[in-house]
């Protein structure tokens, strides 16, 4: 079995690129059910096409595939599935549906349908410009290009610490933006885009050699039992992040 994943615009892909596609959370509307990707499932070969919605494709085709593989299990080890991603869209089970009457007279049963991958894919193209989710293509585009989706993996692991009590008790926000301005958005404690891990690095060693030479007990309201409690802890979750950047190990969950 092989699955080849194309997405719109952009070529063949791999299952790495399932979070750079996530954009949940994105959509600030109470439903964000309607807001997500149109797949094309076709089984090399074959004229046969399985046009469905989802918000995570990679989920979905693992899904089906399980479920084809407990019908046919011989055969579905030798298949080889071609799967073309939309660009993100709103409104995807209305897109859904215009698609799925577009090709009614090749309907086999229910999204499977007897049509050309290609001719698919083709008509896909073009009705989907009226649903293209602008934030949401951004956000890919964004996550697509290498130095931004690091910048992100950065981001996300100087997140798990900053706002820790242990860290934030300890003056973190207020040392880095004074003394590291440059690494970070004027908006909010956000890695700016010129930040790199080597800075960040730089920067997370001077602030523990700051918390150690400082008197905290006048910088802080804390008494000195809280204050050694957090040196510990903060020393402890600073040197792990920096050891991961160093080795550029992050964890993307």
């Amino acid at each position: 079995m092989k699955i080849k994943y194309y997405y719109d615009g952009f070529g063949e892909i791999n299952e790495e690129y399932e979070r750079k596609l996530n954009i949940i959370g994105l959509n600030q509307e109470k439903d964000i059910k309607h807001t997500g990707y149109i797949y094309v499932l076709n089984i090399d070969g074959t004229d046969v096409c399985k046009i469905g919605t989802s918000v995570n494709v990679f989920e979905r085709i693992q899904a089906i595939r399980q479920i084809i593989k407990s019908v046919f299990p011989y055969i579905e080890n030798a298949i080889t599935y071609n799967v073309y991603i939309s660009k993100p869209v709103h409104q995807r089970f209305k897109l859904e549906k215009d698609l799925h009457n577009i090709f009614s007279l090749n309907n086999l049963d229910g999204e499977w349908f007897k049509c050309d991958f290609n001719e698919v894919i083709t008509v896909l193209k073009k009705v989907q410009q009226a649903y293209i989710y602008e934030r949401g293509l951004e956000y890919v585009h964004y996550m697509f290009e290498e130095k931004y989706y690091n910048l992100y993996l950065l981001e996300k692991e100087f997140s798990r610490i900053k706002y820790l009590k242990c860290v934030s008790s300890l003056l973190f926000e207020k040392y880095l933006r004074q003394e590291k301005s440059k690494l970070f958005s004027p908006n909010g404690f956000y890695l700016s885009d010129n930040c790199t891990p080597y800075e960040l690095c730089q920067a997370l060693e001077d602030y523990l050699s700051f918390i150690d030479k400082a008197n905290l007990k006048e910088l802080t309201s804390l008494d000195r039992t809280k204050i050694n409690s957090y040196k510990v802890n903060a020393r402890k979750q600073i040197m792990s992040l920096i050891s991961k950047i160093k080795e550029g190990v992050f964890n993307d969950n």
